[in-house]
């Protein structure tokens, strides 16, 4: 298992990308996302090409707002599951750039929900199920709950890229507006790193760690099937 010098406050030492090649567990764990890469999905992919609509970007924001206001409460529940010792200290550090880092994510993210008109709305099926898949790995054991947050942040860097690329060159969106994205494009391969070094500290069997991951790369999967079809729904 390669080795993450890294410790809360300090800065990432090691190369991310050198890294995930070398750590045989992070292989395995993009073997099992594969098939649900969530840039690959229909969705992401009119993202890229400019193909969506405003009125899905907005409808998107409402809904992801929503994950983005219940992840500091999920990292806070889960530190509270974990030992006392590193793999707890890297939840913590990531629950500290959550909530201030200098600026807390969700005010970061609100600047773009305000550049899309994203209105407040009530949580959709698929965001629904999502929370509740976190929530039930969540009282299945600390690793798989560790585990299956992985399924995303190991893909969040370039997932983050992408939509900051987009919103910019297709979308009329500022710096500012997709600064959410832009900031998180770089911040993420950290937390990837933290987290994946935090799971491979928890003494679990691989299967309840590629089984969460899995089941919460279905999850985010369904999410973007059904803002692939929010404008046939609402007309």
């Amino acid at each position: 298992m390669a080795q993450f010098n890294i410790s809360p406050g300090s800065e990432f030492n090691n190369s991310y990308d050198d890294q995930l090649s070398r750590d045989s567990l992070a292989e395995s764990i993009l073997a099992t996302i594969k098939p649900f890469r969530l840039l690959d999905h229909p969705f992401y992919r009119r993202w890229q090409n400019g193909e969506l609509a405003m009125e899905e970007l907005s409808y998107y924001a409402s809904q992801y707002r929503i994950f983005e206001r219940y992840l500091p409460s999920f990292l806070l529940r889960l530190t509270a599951c974990l030992p006392d010792g590193e793999a707890r200290d890297l939840v913590l550090a990531n629950l500290a750039d959550e909530e201030g880092d200098p600026t807390a994510h969700i005010d970061l993210f609100e600047r773009f929900a305000n550049a899309v008109g994203a209105p407040s709305l009530p949580t959709c099926d698929s965001m629904a199920d999502l929370i509740v898949t976190h929530e039930k790995l969540m009282g299945q054991d600390p690793t798989a709950a560790l585990a299956g947050f992985l399924a995303y942040e190991i893909q969040g860097a370039e997932i983050a890229k992408s939509k900051a690329e987009g919103l910019k060159s297709s979308y009329g969106i500022s710096n500012f507006g997709a600064s959410f994205w832009t900031h998180h494009a770089a911040l993420e391969e950290d937390h990837a790193a933290w987290t994946l070094r935090a799971v491979s500290l928890l003494e679990s069997d691989e299967s309840v760690i590629l089984s969460a991951v899995e089941d919460v790369a279905k999850a985010w999967w369904g999410f973007l099937d059904e803002q692939n079809a929010y404008l046939t729904k609402a007309s």
